[in-house]
């Protein structure tokens, strides 16, 4: 990564909170190992890190202040495409999922941040632990809902990369057959077609079902990743 490419990601409020996630999840590792160990130094480094983990989590929350705004776009125009891209029960039950995963995720921000002045201690209010607690249980809800989508993903693209490599054998079994029993043209023909300029040779079936099950790999680990991170 180059220092302009580094700059630009560190400029970037998604990027910024990512960086502040993964040094949260450091302090999280560092109070994990250095809690079990019974010593004074020790001690001293899981209240340090007991520290960063905190105002790492509060740094986060200042970038995601507003994107309860973005959430409720989202949820509301995914309600008000539903009757229009819904043909059959089972994309019924996978639209309904998908509205609920923005709209859960919506609260969760949203009473999130409500709860922010909270935990700056600039002043604090007797329903701020409910609301935190139930911004917790928005946020396992949109997880649930985005975990049950992603797992329905990971199955149908499974299940065509099943049937592209069928058809991409068969495919070659058929480009095989073709280029056995195919004939070669006269030197007439061959002279007459070099002083032509070549045509864009078109692309044969067996690279559009390659290109086409590449693409179906890369969706598969993409979701993959979505998964497990």
């Amino acid at each position: 990564m180059s220092l302009l490419e580094f700059t630009r990601f560190m400029n970037d409020a998604a990027a910024l909170e990512k960086t502040l996630r993964l040094l949260q999840g450091f302090a999280q590792l560092s109070i994990s190992i250095f809690a079990s160990v019974q010593t004074e130094e020790a001690a001293q480094v899981v209240d340090i890190s007991g520290a960063l983990r905190k105002n790492f989590a509060l740094g986060r929350r200042y970038f995601r202040i507003f994107k309860w705004i973005d959430c409720a776009l989202i949820a509301s125009d995914a309600l008000r495409n539903n009757e229009a891209l819904v043909n059959s029960e089972r994309e019924g039950v996978l639209s309904l999922l998908n509205i609920a995963k923005w709209s859960y995720l919506g609260m969760f921000l949203l009473t999130e941040s409500v709860t922010i002045v909270d935990a700056l201690g600039v002043k604090k209010s007797s329903w701020a632990p409910l609301f935190f607690v139930e911004s917790m249980r928005f946020w396992f809800y949109s997880i649930a809902c985005s975990i049950i989508l992603t797992c329905y993903d990971l199955y149908t693209t499974r299940n065509k990369i099943i049937r592209l490599q069928a058809e991409l054998g068969a495919a070659k079994v058929t480009a095989k057959n073709d280029a056995s029993a195919g004939t070669k043209g006269d030197a007439k023909t061959k002279e007459q077609s070099k002083e032509k300029p070549e045509p864009q040779p078109k692309k044969t079936p067996v690279q559009e079902k390659e290109r086409a099950l590449e693409k179906a790999r890369k969706t598969q680990h993409t979701l993959l990743r979505q998964l497990l991170w």
